[in-house]
């Protein structure tokens, strides 16, 4: 990155496998495809618009301006072959210069293979090469851990926390900054966040992968039992299941203190610590040993008789985007169905299997005993690719 401030280098601006370029009239039924899709609309600040507005948007795209001041450019990432528009990225510089704001959307189809990461990185220092802007920031709601990941893995940190109202009512948008001074000038597809995993974004894998561990369910359960009923707290995403699913904080966000907040997946956290739960378990602690990667949130999740965990998707749970959810039986039964696509997952106790949870799965419990699983969320660095990639 230069520190000589020069015009913007006029697009296209060519990267691996990609090339970042103007809005065209023609990339309409592409643009419209991936911008009419609910999950890639989900958490964005534009809405679904119709074909007409959705032509004269391209079309305005394709004469403004690259970073002018006060004014928002529309990029197009588009595949090196075919030329096809496969997502965009929007930048603005303030009207004083000094910072910028992005923004960016990506096809489904081309999610978790590092393209979008690529792509926001080449812009990012697009600007700090061809403008006065001292910070780039990104917003982003909190539900969105994927667009967190990927702020995270090119340089960007958690810098502020604002709020806002949807449909759903109140919720919270996290802000995510890069100065000028710490901006490193690494290429997409190699880039990482100091505390991310070098491999995230750069692997594929099958949905579920046993891992070649095993551990001894007695000690499990004897550390199970050593729990106590009022420990278990209520899952907080109601419309997902019927009956009792209850989880047990092990590990979770470093400034959590009580174990409702432990149990929440706060995407904005990069610091983890074990409960006192953990510490007072002789055999937990020992298993989580045997993973050598970083680990966040750790659970134990019950699923009682009777009870039904409905058909959904968990959009941050993939190994290709960074994070592996993986599955620890401790207690099981006959009668337990866990559907990950459309196909079961047959999981003994003791097994440790890597789930991607990012697709559609439900689980149901029409056995007489509680289904208990440990549960590890762990950050993918080289030694768990290299465990899932062998698998």
């Amino acid at each position: 990155m230069s520190d000589r401030i020069i015009s913007p280098r006029p697009l296209p601006w060519a990267l691996p496998e990609i090339s970042l370029r103007r809005l065209r009239m023609s990339d309409l039924a592409e643009f419209q495809a991936y911008r009419t899709d609910p999950d890639v609309a989900r958490y964005q600040g534009w809405k679904i618009e119709n074909d007409a507005t959705a032509a004269a948007f391209l079309a305005a795209m394709h004469e403004a301006p690259l970073f002018a001041p006060g004014r928002w450019i529309q990029v197009g990432i588009a595949l090196h072959e075919t030329d096809k528009l496969i997502g965009d990225i929007g930048a603005c510089i303030s009207e004083d210069s000094q910072n910028a704001e992005i923004g960016f959307s990506l096809s489904r189809a081309y999610q978790r293979r590092g393209l979008g990461a690529r792509a926001v990185h080449e812009v990012v220092r697009q600007i700090f090469d061809s403008t006065m802007v001292q910070a780039v920031h990104g917003k982003t709601d909190r539900r969105n851990l994927p667009s967190i990941r990927l702020l995270k893995r090119i340089g960007m940190s958690h810098s502020a926390t604002t709020g806002f109202q949807d449909q759903d009512g109140a919720q919270t948008e996290l802000v995510f900054s890069v100065t000028r001074g710490n901006f490193s000038e690494i290429l997409a597809s190699d880039c990482t966040a100091r505390k991310n995993p070098p491999t995230a974004g750069l692997i594929t894998v099958k949905d579920r992968i046993r891992l070649p561990l095993t551990f001894d369910p007695k000690r499990m359960q004897r550390d199970l039992a050593m729990m106590c009923r009022n420990d278990w707290i209520p899952h907080f995403v109601k419309q997902n299941y019927e009956g009792d699913w209850s989880v047990i904080p092990l590990r979770g966000p470093a400034n959590a203190a009580h174990p409702v907040m432990q149990i929440y997946p706060d995407p904005g956290c990069t610091e983890f610590t074990d409960t006192p739960l953990l510490e007072q378990t002789e055999y937990f602690p020992e298993v989580l040993a045997s993973f050598l990667c970083p680990l966040h949130a750790v659970r134990l999740m019950r699923l009682a008789p009777g009870s039904k965990i409905r058909l959904h998707s968990d959009f941050d749970l993939a190994a290709e985007d960074g994070m592996a959810r993986l599955h620890i039986p401790v207690r099981t039964n006959p009668g337990v169905e866990f559907m990950l696509n459309g196909k079961p997952v047959a999981m003994a106790e003791g097994e440790c299997w890597y789930l991607r949870l990012s697709d559609p799965h439900e689980v149901e419990n029409r056995g007489a005993t509680d289904r208990v699983h440990l549960v590890v969320d762990a950050a993918v660095n080289d030694w768990l690719g290299a465990a899932l990639t062998d698998n």
